[in-house]
């Protein structure tokens, strides 16, 4: 049977589907019986897409240099 802090360490393979069929079942049994967990896998998936939409897009080199060159116009 996992454990809590098993479950923690296990939470990105669950998410990202990378877990054997065995570690899925046994996963599944502990979170139906351990509502800490099933709260601590909840938040860590709320919270891994919202870190996942608020990745900023970084300007380009050709973006970098027009704004300078715009820059040094002024």
């Amino acid at each position: 049977m996992l454990t809590c802090r098993d479950i923690q360490r296990l939470a990105s393979a669950l998410e990202d589907g990378d877990l054997g069929w065995r570690q899925k079942i046994n996963v599944k049994i502990h979170l139906f019986i351990c509502d800490h967990c099933r709260q601590f896998i909840r938040q860590f998936f709320i919270i891994r897409q919202l870190s996942e939409k608020s990745v900023v897009k970084l300007a380009s080199d050709e973006e970098v240099q027009s704004i300078i060159e715009k820059i040094n116009k002024k």
